[in-house]
């Protein structure tokens, strides 16, 4: 940096130029060297004398030098992370396609790891694990403070072995025994367009493929290509693509996506430390399809390469949520024998390089639903709390009258949570209490079970576009 900005100081030449770049580039290289070597040693000197005089608990060399580089990561972002060669591997497997565990997928609440989904025909559904669960003990031991790979680490073992694990559901707790097996994950699931729509018609129906991808994983795109071709064949000119509550995955994945739906021109850039670029492009000569894409909040990283696709190439319509906002990649590498580490190495930005860390993607059509409830804490009136808010939200998309959902539990807010006690035959005093945070959370569930507004806006704008002969 010091040559360049000698060089904008220098107007006598190239050869001036060049003479500055040969005399102080060099030095650069040597301060820089010698600042690492001075820090290096100084790390040596700290390292020997804690072997040497700490006189508390035993700690090998071992032991500290992972805590040392633990110590490097934790100055890094939340998407940097060093892991021990079976955290690594339980970490690279979550996102394969394919592992022994229990079928869930974890996420940071707090000290606590929490189930953010139950995975299809998983041992941990057949057993009753339910999203929203706060994982706090596996096998008799707390697992407070664990980050997500570290738990997954002890919930892996061998396939046909039970594991131990209890789970904090409001405020109760919950221990369940789950036998450990195989999990194949295909994450992409094509659903009958009939049975989400009964009322549609027949001839309409046949021209809608409607698709969930749950993760960007190692077999995504193989997955997808067979039900495209068919859909294709089948005359299909609406592709529903579902993709809410994707956490995202392997970029090359979203590019192999993107390169079967999205029309010639960039996917998208990435962008390294230094500065220099990389464009994705696809070839593709003409969308097969007018697409749909399903995003909400939970929607993430790889997944917003294809919604960022999807929106600036013109080829479909955004429905849902502000998408997570995660525009960074990271590289997986393994470290000597014992282990491995992701690192956060390139910003990534949407077709028309739109940022997106941080930022989210704003879809076309902007429909929120509200999470479910998961405060332990009982509300009472005249309370000021976070899960205020989050009840109050639910109970307005629910049709009970809140005027502007707050922090503030008010005279409205107890009359509202009076009235759906009563609906539910609890006791109806006004306060938010378990039960009523499990009735709310029930009533949620039904109600975007039976009437799932984003997906119906989603087919609404694809019957709009079939009948405007896009």
């Amino acid at each position: 940096m010091k040559g360049r900005l000698g060089l904008k100081r220098f107007s006598q030449g190239l050869l001036a130029a060049v003479l500055m770049i040969c005399i102080v580039t060099p030095n650069i290289y040597a301060e820089e060297k010698s600042t690492i070597d001075e820090k290096t040693e100084k790390f040596r000197q700290l390292f020997e004398t804690i072997l040497n005089d700490y006189n508390g608990s035993d700690i090998t060399e071992d032991e500290l030098w992972e805590a040392a580089v633990q110590g490097m990561f934790s100055a890094l972002d939340d998407y940097s992370d060093f892991y021990e060669v079976n955290q690594y591997d339980t970490m690279v497997e979550s996102i394969s396609g394919e592992y022994v565990g229990v079928g869930i997928e974890m996420i940071v609440n707090g000290e606590w790891v929490e189930v953010n989904k139950v995975f299809e025909q998983s041992p941990a559904l057949e057993a009753g694990v339910q999203k929203g669960d706060l994982i706090v003990e596996v096998n008799g031991e707390s697992v407070k403070g664990l980050s997500p790979a570290e738990l997954a680490a002890k919930v892996k073992g061998e396939e046909g072995t039970t594991v131990r694990i209890t789970f904090k559901r409001q405020d109760k707790w919950i221990t369940l025994e789950i036998v450990r097996r195989a999990i194949q994950l295909s994450s992409v699931k094509q659903r009958d367009v009939k049975e989400l729509m009964p009322d549609m018609n027949e001839a309409l129906a046949e021209k809608i493929c409607y698709v969930t991808i749950n993760l960007v994983n190692a077999n995504a795109s193989e997955d997808l290509a067979p039900l495209l071709v068919n859909a294709k064949n089948q005359g299909v000119k609406e592709l529903i693509l579902d993709m809410r509550g994707n956490p995202g995955g392997y970029v090359r994945e979203a590019i192999k996506i993107c390169e079967m739906l999205v029309p010639e021109g960039p996917i998208f850039h990435s962008v390294k430390k230094d500065g220099s670029k990389t464009t994705y492009y696809s070839n593709l000569k003409e969308a097969p399809f007018h697409i749909i894409l399903l995003i909400d909040s939970d929607s993430a990283s790889s997944t917003e390469i294809i919604a960022g696709a999807v929106k600036d190439s013109g080829v479909g319509l955004l429905v849902g949520e502000q998408s997570f906002g995660k525009g960074v990649m990271q590289q997986m590498r393994d470290f000597e024998k014992d282990y491995g580490y992701k690192i956060t190495t390139e910003e990534f930005l949407s077709r028309d390089e739109h940022s997106i860390h941080g930022v989210g993607i704003t879809p076309d059509y902007e429909i929120y639903i509200p999470d479910l409830m998961s405060s332990p804490v009982r509300l009472y009136e005249n309370d000021v709390h976070d899960s205020v808010l989050q009840l109050e939200l639910i109970l307005e998309y629910l049709g009970y009258k809140i005027d502007d959902p707050d922090t503030q539990y008010d005279s409205k807010t107890k009359e509202a949570v009076t009235r759906l006690q009563q609906e539910s035959d609890l006791y109806s005093n006004g306060t938010c209490d378990f039960n009523t945070i499990q009735a709310v959370n029930e009533k949620l569930i039904e109600s975007v079970r039976q009437y799932d507004p984003q997906m119906n806006k989603a087919f609404e704008l694809a019957i709009e576009s079939l009948k405007e002969g896009n």
